[in-house]
């Protein structure tokens, strides 16, 4: 990994095929303070627009649409940064959920919840699920930080936000209506061995999941479209949602 003229990190991928002579290619990786101001008209018939949820709470969420008069199911986006980094308009995660809803039978609602340190656990998850009710509502009418800044003082990684299936996590066997899961795990994440036991937890518990591992894929590679992993996840959510509007059908 380099630094560039203009100080943006550069990764470096050799991409190496066994018959072959090893080609390099390059990864642009963006700065969590880059932006994206909003592109009212997109190619391919998408457009997106800000809706604020709470002014005080400065909640809001980004919503990537078609401009066809069909009626599509949500995808709620969360993004990544572990709860503490980026927000619904960084590059990345705009430019992610604008290829999201092109490939998939989808409107992508990107939402931009508080952040830790400043705003601990649980706000992140009231504000997702504000956002959720707002919308039900509506239609009826990178960095080094601390390992336990989300969570409250005193707590540690055995927290539930956390560890979802650790010793003081709540029975999810019970919960009636819990939604199926396509559960993605990339061979090159340092978190994977905690995604697999997510997996592991919900196959317990009785829940309908399916997991869908790429060996070569590192944290976060939907976000980059030069990896091909980013492509195969498109099209393996396409094919859930269509399968589902099928069913409803």
């Amino acid at each position: 990994m380099i630094e560039d003229n203009n100080g943006e990190l550069i990764l470096i991928i050799i991409l190496r095929d066994k018959d072959a002579e090893p080609k390099e290619d390059t990864l642009r990786l963006i700065a969590p303070s880059e932006r994206v101001a909003l592109r009212p008209k997109l190619k391919r018939a998408i457009k997106s627009f800000d809706t604020t949820i709470d002014s005080t709470t400065k909640l809001w969420f980004r919503t990537f649409i078609t401009t066809t008069s069909d009626k599509l199911p949500v995808i709620f986006y969360f993004h990544g940064g572990g709860f503490m980094s980026m927000q619904a308009n960084s590059k990345n995660y705009h430019e992610f959920c604008h290829r999201l809803a092109k490939c998939v039978p989808a409107t992508v609602i990107s939402v931009n919840y508080r952040l830790s340190p400043e705003y601990k656990y649980p706000i992140q998850y009231e504000d997702g699920f504000e956002a959720l009710k707002f919308v039900d509502d509506s239609n009826s009418n990178g960095f080094q930080l601390p390992e336990n800044a989300l969570f409250p003082e005193g707590e540690d990684r055995d927290h539930p936000a956390a560890n979802v299936f650790g010793p003081r996590s709540e029975e999810i066997s019970r919960v009636d209506n819990f939604p199926d899961t396509l559960l993605f795990v990339g061979g090159c994440d340092m978190l994977q061995d905690w995604q697999r036991r997510y997996y592991e937890g919900l196959k317990i518990a009785g829940k309908e999941v399916r997991l869908v591992e790429y060996p070569n894929a590192i944290h976060g590679f939907y976000a980059f479209p030069k990896l091909p992993e980013s492509s195969l996840l498109m099209n393996e959510v396409k094919e859930i949602v269509e399968s589902k509007l099928r069913i409803i059908k």
